[in-house]
């Protein structure tokens, strides 16, 4: 059943320049999401955006994002900030395909503000990603 005060329509936009460095590539990037509507009864109103800082060379890749999130429904605000770096790694390479292998760090700093008993929610973590390809 629809409700006629029913009225929800978020909305995003965002932009990327990639800039091309010799044989490596820098890429800058922000995208912005919005909701101030009605749904089902139920009120939405929330913002956050994202820049993002991405740097590859070679096998090497790096990037920091940082992004807010207001939620003023919950009367709250998150703040990240993500650095990501990693290496690939060619173990074999044929005709038939490749294998290769990439150890990733990542690293997130996150707070969330105006709630009681806010604290800093920060974490490191590798990964190690295995890439078959036929």
């Amino acid at each position: 059943m629809t409700h006629l005060a029913d009225n929800r329509s978020p909305y995003s936009f965002g932009a990327q320049a990639f800039i091309p460095a010799g044989k490596s590539k820098v890429t800058l990037s922000g995208f912005y999401t919005a909701d101030r509507n009605t749904y089902r009864g139920s009120s939405f109103d929330y913002s956050g955006y994202i820049f993002r800082l991405k740097g590859e060379s070679g096998p090497v890749l790096a990037w920091i994002d940082y992004n807010k999130t207001t939620d003023d429904q919950e009367n709250k605000d998150y703040n990240n900030t993500f650095v990501w770096a990693q290496y690939k790694v060619n173990v074999y390479e044929a005709a038939t395909g490749t294998f290769s292998l990439t150890p990733t760090i990542r690293y997130r700093a996150s707070r969330e503000n105006n709630s009681p008993g806010a604290k800093d929610n920060d974490l490191l973590r590798t990964e190690l990603y295995a890439t078959v390809t036929f």
